[in-house]
């Protein structure tokens, strides 16, 4: 699952503009745009539960 949006790109790209490079590059930033996104959404979601945690304590 972490690594097919990677392929996906990949195979999508290529089929579309037949440039192996274009497609490498879109399929490598498409990666780590996911990867980006996922470790937002952990930083955040540690942030709430903080924020959750604080509340109750005080």
């Amino acid at each position: 699952m972490l690594f097919m949006p990677l392929v996906g790109a990949a195979v999508g790209e290529y089929w579309a503009q037949r440039d192996q490079q274009r497609a490498a590059k879109v399929a490598v930033t498409t990666w780590l745009g996911l990867l980006v996104g996922l470790v937002a959404k952990d930083v955040l979601s540690f942030v709430v539960v903080g924020i959750v945690l604080a509340a109750l304590w005080l």
